[in-house]
């Protein structure tokens, strides 16, 4: 299933490059004579002897002398016969194959350790993806104005990568969004940070750069900061990775984001970041500095955050994260989860239970992963619950709660909660 798309184009990349092969083939003089007591004379005479090819034209005659067209051809005979030969005799085959592949190609032969042209970019090309059904209810009261949102969404990724060589690598990945108890009109709007409708969102390439790992293009989902408290967004721009000495890694990030346009003349925002890491056996350590510009006046700005995760047992874990901003006001974010177990798509009937507070003011992030992100004027502030449970391999169901108040107006809250099916394949 994965490689049918895959197969198809290479169809069409095959029919477009008969040509190629025979132009590319003769990269030898086929009429070069080879020289009497080289090692092709006597692999052929063991092939011969042990009946693998029969000289019926008399071409291979003590002390003649041939071409490596008349060998070749010879040697296309023998390939006929690949599957008759024993290991050793396979062997002497396959060194006289290598050495005449440019005539053998020439001549249309399709060697045994050699893959068709579709097969070998089948090889180069992977498919992932993950599809989810998900329901969702959130009742808001902002300054008494009650707001009701309750869709029943679906979203579809799939992950294309092909690789190039040995050091670079191309990845797209093709997303749809929508909802299945709404009009057509509202699935021109917008559901969650990503919107709805269909688009392919990501798309860049990926390889190695003075002992780095960088990515170069539109970008997002392998882009996220630490745990996304600040940023999860997609951008257009460069990504790169190194890793140092004692476990540390040191991660860059800048590019222009993708978003709607914030002025007549197309202009849309910038952001950079620099991200240190360091592993501690399961424990990880992060510190991160955001920097995000817009033509929109008073709207950049710049922030530090702190992030700790770590075991506290053999079941529970934590995870802290910080975050401040160089605005004026609303300028904080912290929050605390704890973790009992984890789920492991793989394993039927794996489970995690979590449950997080969180106070996120309206100036401290940038695109945060968190649903709720602010409520009536002000930011979040409130406690999550959630539980994840895998009934069926590769098969997550995720259910979530949160409950909270605006930063800035305690009469300002909300309640959200959705139940997600989640395949991944």
């Amino acid at each position: 299933m994965r490689k049918s798309l895959a197969l198809i184009l290479n169809i069409l990349l095959v029919a477009g490059s008969t040509q190629t092969v025979f132009a590319g083939a003769a990269t030898a003089n086929p009429f070069q004579k080879v020289p009497l007591g080289n090692w092709e004379y006597s692999n052929i005479q063991q092939l011969e002897k042990d009946g693998i090819f029969e000289d019926e034209d008399k071409q291979f005659k003590p002390n003649t002398v041939l071409t490596r067209y008349e060998i070749a051809v010879i040697v296309a005979k023998a390939t006929a016969n690949f599957d008759k030969a024993n290991t050793e005799d396979k062997a002497l085959l396959e060194k006289l194959q290598t050495e005449y592949s440019p005539e053998l190609k020439a001549l249309g032969v399709h060697l045994a350790n050699e893959k068709p042209a579709a097969q070998n970019l089948a090889d180069r090309i992977s498919f992932s993806g993950e599809h989810y059904f998900q329901y969702q209810n959130q009742d808001t009261d902002s300054h008494g104005v009650k707001t009701k949102s309750n869709p029943f969404a679906t979203r579809t990724r799939i992950y294309t990568t092909y690789k190039i060589d040995d050091q670079w690598s191309f990845t797209t990945r093709l997303q749809n969004t929508s909802t299945l108890n709404k009009s057509d009109q509202y699935e021109t709007g917008t559901l969650g940070k990503n919107g709805t409708g269909t688009s392919l969102n990501e798309a860049y390439v990926t390889g190695k750069i003075f002992g780095g790992t960088t990515s170069i293009g539109r970008q997002g989902r392998h882009a996220t900061v630490l745990d996304g408290l600040v940023y999860d967004g997609a951008f257009k721009g460069i990504l790169t990775n190194y890793k140092l000495a004692n476990n540390f890694q040191i991660t860059g990030r800048y590019g222009t984001e993708i978003s709607t346009p914030v002025n007549a003349n197309n202009d849309t925002n910038t952001y950079g970041s620099l991200e240190l890491t360091k592993n501690i056996g399961p424990a990880q350590l992060g510190l991160a500095y955001h920097n995000f510009s817009s033509p929109v006046a008073g709207t950049g700005k710049n922030v530090w955050q702190g992030y700790a995760t770590f075991p506290i047992s053999p079941d529970f874990s934590a995870s802290l994260d910080y975050a401040k901003s160089n605005a004026n006001q609303e300028n904080k974010a912290y929050s605390l989860q704890i973790s009992y177990k984890k789920t492991d798509v793989s394993q039927i009937g794996s489970y995690k239970l979590y449950t997080q507070y969180r106070r996120m003011e309206a100036n401290s992030t940038i695109s945060t992963t968190y649903d709720v992100a602010g409520v009536g004027d002000g930011g979040f502030k409130g406690y999550e619950i959630g539980t994840e449970y895998v009934p069926w391999k590769n098969v997550v169901w995720r259910n979530e709660f949160i409950d909270g108040k605006s930063t800035v107006d305690n009469s300002s809250t909300t309640k959200y909660y959705y139940s997600r099916l989640w395949f991944f394949f």
